[in-house]
Parts: structure tokens; sequence; C-alpha cells
């Protein structure tokens, strides 16, 4: 773990509220791993930005790190006004990330903001697998919430998309396609490796238990200190002799196996 202070070096706007920016920072660079993610503050707005803010990491080439998030609040407003040039103080690599199984292929979901951690999953995998053997398989309300089509595009993966309102792609819930994805394999070797809302990670969980798949889960969990102090984003898990217990999203996580995590409140 390494906390550096960077420079602002692009600033991209993706639909009407989504952003992806980029930065140099080769320490964390050379050590993330896809799934985990970093703290960002801005220095030169520490009046209205106390605290900083857990990003995934969206895609990490040499020195370079891309960020994708979603305008919805004070910090994110902020921080989508940012010139190129301004100071950051970034945390980071933090977390638990994604663990590929190099004998299955993989089947990448993302639902929402939760596609931001994939297109650095998927360059992963393409070091691996031919591009005809990732899948990914996108989410959103609507079609401009279908962010980082174009990273995907230049792998070469398998892209699906389905929107809520029909506006692109399947008209419907991404794990519609999910479970037509694992009809058509049958018994092929695959992994899931998912992340996105709630809901969708509970039904992405069960589709992956009733077709046997091996399937990890990033969920998505409020964060205020990021590296295990403050205990704010535990999460509910079973274990395999049935009994309960509370990990932290932050170190333990944000990547989970999708048997471990409880997702209804019981």
């Amino acid at each position: 773990m390494y906390c550096r202070r960077v420079k602002l070096l692009s600033k991209e706007k993706i639909g009407e509220r989504y952003f992806r920016i980029g930065f140099d920072c080769i320490d964390i660079a050379r050590e993330a791993r896809p799934g985990q993610f970093l703290m960002l503050r801005l220095s030169d707005f520490s009046w209205e930005y106390l605290l900083s803010r857990p990003f995934s990491f969206c895609m990490v080439e040499g020195s370079r790190i891309d960020l994708l998030f979603e305008s919805v609040g004070k910090g994110t407003r902020i921080l989508s006004q940012a010139e190129k040039g301004i100071t950051m103080e970034i945390i980071g690599p933090l977390g638990t990330g994604f663990r590929l199984e190099a004998t299955s292929h993989p089947i990448l979901v993302g639902g929402g903001m939760g596609i931001a951690p994939l297109p650095f999953l998927a360059s992963e995998a393409a070091k691996t697998f031919r591009p005809g053997e990732i899948t990914v398989l996108l989410g959103a309300r609507t079609a401009s919430g279908l962010c980082a089509r174009e990273t995907f595009a230049s792998l070469g993966v398998a892209l699906r998309l389905a929107t809520d309102d029909g506006t692109e792609g399947h008209r419907g819930p991404v794990s519609e396609l999910l479970e037509g994805e694992l009809r058509r394999r049958g018994n092929q070797p695959r992994a899931i490796y998912a992340c996105g809302p709630k809901l969708m990670l509970k039904t992405i969980a069960e589709l992956a238990r009733k077709h046997g798949v091996p399937c990890q889960v990033s969920v998505e969990e409020r964060m205020a200190c990021g590296v295990g102090a403050c205990m704010a984003c535990a999460c509910k898990t079973r274990d395999e002799r049935g009994s309960y217990h509370f990990k932290r999203v932050c170190i333990e996580g944000p990547v989970f196996d999708a048997k471990e995590v409880v997702f209804d409140e019981d």
C-alpha cells in the first residue's frame, strides 16, 4: 500500500453523468490487481472534500491508472469539475481483487457502476484466454449508462448489452443475459466474475449455484477509511459450517466467493 500525490492528466465525460479520469503512479500501478481499489482525495479542495472516496481500478497500463465514476454526490460532483493538473492524494492498492480461474472461460457481468472494474479484469483475462473465450455482459437502466464499451471492443471480447428500458441491447436485467449464456455453454468450464447492485449480485449468485458455476462477486458498500480501521463497510457472510461472520469489504473484500455473501437480511 502506498500513499502518493499525483496530478490529474486526463478527464473525459462519458454520457450525461459519467466520467473517466487518468493519472500516473508507477508504485500503485505495478501492484494493482483487478477488483482492487484506491482511496482518492482532492488536495486542492480540502475544505470541501474532507474524506477520501473509494474508486475501483478501471484500467491499469504501465504507470497509467484510469478510474471510472458517476457524478452522484458532492464528492464525485467536485471531482467531475476538476481541471487537468489538479493535485490528488491517493492510497492503494487496497482490498482483495478477483482471482482468475485459468482453466475456466471467464464471464464478466457488470451492472450500473459495477462496470468500472471490469475493463482491467478483461485485459488481464486476455493474457490467458483468446478474446472469443471471454464474454462480457453489461447492464444499465438506459443506454447512456453502458460505459467503457470502446475499451471492451478494443480487447475483442464477446460483448453483450442489456438495458432496463430497451434503449440498447436486450430489454431487461443483465442477469437474463447471463442465464441464456450459461444455458448456451452447457457443461463447458466457465467462471463468473460480477460487480453491481446487491439485488443483481444476489440473482447472479443464485444462477451460479443453479448451474454449478464458480462465481466471484465484488460487493458495493459505503467506506470511510478504506483500510479496515472503522468497520463501516462490514459485509455479512456465512462459512461452510453455516456460521455467520462480518467481514470488512475494504480488507477481506470487495471481492468474495458468491457462496460466502449473505444477500438477505436474516
